[in-house]
């Protein structure tokens, strides 16, 4: 069984995939004897394969599935934390590279008795710096999201989580959501199987863009507002998350 399993999914990553990867196989390595570092991508159009196939020669515990042109990105999470047995299970986007160095304090939450460790970029708010429209979005996104799902939650979107072994199995088994809600519903399953859900604040810079488009953020609210209504309709009124 291996200690730790880091999943970074990619799409059109070349700009970050090489450094994400190579920073984090000098952390774990510091961390753990027997990890591995997968790189789940979905069929990008650009050199993020082949750069992570360069990477495999000279990094051993580096893995890569490719292929996956489902446009599913918590699917493709989950498919790759499946492939392994592991202690523990993380996932990072990978443009989160300065966020790694988080990494041993979520391992520390664990140990103390987290089930659940998420990075937060509003747990303390000096550390982040974004763009103060799609700041505002998300912080009413995650209120609308405490108020529903009665939960205190205030960063269920940051994609940086670990989970236990027992939690991953349960959310493994429970969760239906396949792209960017996932990481909602990974909290929400939580919190309902009376998991210890824990925040640490991360350190948080919008690499892509200093401005958020209006195209994309209204994209996003055209896909999560639906989306927030199908979680609360099978969590608060089916009671989809209990375990069989």
């Amino acid at each position: 069984m291996l200690d730790f399993v880091m999943v970074i999914p990619t799409l059109n990553e070349q700009k970050y995939v090489g450094e994400i990867v190579e920073s984090a196989d000098v952390l774990l390595a510091s961390l753990f004897n027997n990890y591995r570092i997968v790189v789940v991508d979905d069929s990008s159009k650009d050199a993020t394969t082949s750069i992570v196939k360069g990477l495999i020669k000279s990094h051993k515990s580096l893995r890569l599935i490719e292929g996956r042109s489902s446009r599913n990105r918590g699917l493709d999470v989950r498919y790759a934390m499946s492939k392994y047995e592991s202690r523990l299970y993380f996932f990072t986007d990978a443009d989160l590279k300065p966020s790694l160095l988080y990494i041993p304090k979520m391992i520390k939450a664990y140990k103390n008795g987290c089930d659940v460790v998420t990075g937060s970029r509003y747990a303390d708010e000096t550390l982040v710096s974004r763009p103060p429209l799609r700041k505002a979005v998300s912080k009413c996104y995650n209120f609308i999201l405490n108020v529903l799902f009665d939960e205190s939650i205030k960063d269920h979107q940051c994609g940086f989580k670990l989970f236990s072994r027992k939690a991953f199995k349960i959310i493994n088994k429970k969760s239906v959501e396949k792209h960017w809600l996932w990481d909602v519903e990974t909290l929400l399953i939580a919190y309902y199987n009376n998991m210890q859900i824990c925040e640490v604040p991360i350190r948080m810079i919008e690499r892509r863009s200093k401005r958020t488009p209006i195209k994309r953020l209204i994209s996003d609210i055209t896909i999560h507002g639906p989306g927030i209504l199908r979680l609360f309709y099978r969590y608060r009124i089916l009671k989809e998350y209990k375990v069989d």
